[in-house]
């Protein structure tokens, strides 16, 4: 028990790569100019050369240009960071099992038992600052959001790397102004600030009942932050989950015409995981290995998340766009590959759809189907109009609207072609009741 209560408390540590977008840009593109890097036309990031020159973050594009108009503007895009971005995450998990990452060069990672904050910062340090160069941004504390901004806010050169104690936490957090709870609170602050109120310390002294009348329900949550509170834990989000699915050749395949309906089959089989998972992801990659050794990897990431056909479209992409046209450059002789394998990762739950009752087996999920029988007794089956494995359901979901909405006329069939008498009806009276639409005969009054 007196173990336990000695046990440090601080055990939650955040790190942040200041100028990391800048510097992957400087490493791989060269050159001697400053780097901006611009994000939905402002800046993002830069380097050392243009923060002396005067450019700052969220600064907008056009005072950026004007106040270093030497410098290279390169737009932000996600897909060219993230194999930079992995190799960060690697580092650090090697340090912790249990790491979340926000964003792409920073996170947050429980410390374990016999771990000390010095230790991790120096194994950070010389894992990341001879490969990128940068300066490192850490910090200790209770809970994420106390660690995030003793890293974001009270490191210093000083003091480099926080560590804020449960005990302490609104006192080191007081000085701090209300902007920095919009990371948590969107938009909280412009409304602080209406009522007097510009730093945590301020926002935590008002009694809270004061402060529920001015606020609603947020005040609640604001005054928590002010004080360094934070019910959330550490999430283990790496590595993240993904959903592969493989095809080995047991003899190298030569006809390129056969990778598409490859394709086909791994983008059926993706699909068919998702949704039973009922999940959908915001990366797809493609890897191919050749008879030679050789092994390429094409990826794209998407703001949205993607499933089903999109997969299909995404690992046709890859393979047509960027796969074979490499493989062909560097081949000397017949391309022969052992190895096709495709993956959805960054999972998220999947974005609701409209259920599509009247939607028939797609030609991948045919092709998957046992030497086409499944496909074949669907055909047999199906009747006029309708596929018999869908029919089946329409009873039950019928039922189910019905309890759902019980002063609405649900029922299924096809419509009727409504005549000319019917369509001059609807125009001269457009809330006239019908049934028509419903296929549960002609429209009556």
């Amino acid at each position: 028990m007196g173990q336990a209560e000695q046990a440090p408390k601080e055990r939650v540590g955040y790190f942040a790569l200041a100028g990391f977008f800048a510097q992957v840009e400087r490493v791989e593109r060269g050159g001697e100019a400053p780097v901006v890097v611009i994000r939905d036309g402002r800046v993002l990031d830069r380097d050392a050369a243009a923060k002396e020159a005067g450019v700052r973050l969220g600064q907008a594009e056009v005072e950026a240009r004007q106040a270093c108009p030497r410098a290279r503007f390169i737009p932000y895009v996600a897909a060219r960071y993230r194999a930079a971005a992995d190799q960060v995450m690697a580092a650090a998990y090697a340090l912790s099992p249990v790491l979340e990452p926000d964003g792409e060069a920073a996170g947050w990672f429980e410390l374990g038992r016999n771990q000390s904050p010095e230790e991790v910062v120096e194994s950070l340090s010389a894992a990341l600052i001879p490969r990128w160069g940068i300066r490192l941004l850490t910090g200790f504390g209770p809970n994420p959001w106390t660690a995030q901004l003793a890293a974001l806010r009270l490191a210093s050169p000083a003091n480099p790397f926080p560590v804020v104690a449960a005990a302490s936490a609104a006192d080191a957090l007081a000085p701090l102004p209300v902007a920095v709870l919009d990371r948590v609170l969107p938009g909280i602050s412009p409304r602080l600030q209406a009522l007097g109120l510009h730093t945590l310390g301020q926002v935590a002294a008002v009694p809270p009942p004061e402060l529920r009348r001015a606020l609603g329900e947020p005040a609640l949550a604001a005054q928590g932050y002010s004080r360094g509170e934070d019910g959330r834990r550490v999430r283990p989000l790496w590595p993240r989950a993904a959903v592969v699915e493989a095809v080995d050749f047991s003899s190298p395949l030569s006809n390129l015409e056969t990778v598409s309906h490859t394709l086909d089959r791994l983008a059926a089989a993706l699909a068919r995981r998702l949704r039973d998972k009922g999940q959908a992801g915001r990366q797809v990659a493609l890897e191919v290995l050749t008879e030679d050794g050789r092994a390429r990897r094409a990826e794209r990431r998407f703001t949205r998340p993607r499933a089903d056909a999109a997969v299909a479209q995404v690992l046709h992409f890859l393979w047509a766009g960027e796969l074979w046209p490499e493989l062909a450059r560097g081949s000397r002789g017949a391309l022969r590959i052992v190895r096709l394998a495709a993956s959805v990762s960054d999972l998220c739950e999947r974005p609701w759809a409209q259920v599509g009752l009247w939607q028939e087996p797609s030609a991948a999920e045919r092709t998957l189907s046992a030497g086409g029988r499944v496909a074949a007794e669907r055909e047999a089956a199906r009747p006029e109009g309708l596929p018999s494995v869908d029919r089946r359901k329409l009873p039950q979901v019928v039922q189910e609207l019905r309890a759902r909405f019980p002063s609405a006329h649900v029922g299924f069939g096809a419509p009727e072609a409504a005549d000319w008498r019917e369509e001059r009806l609807a125009f001269w009276d457009p809330l006239r009741w019908t049934t028509q639409s419903h296929g549960a005969g002609r429209s009556s009054r």
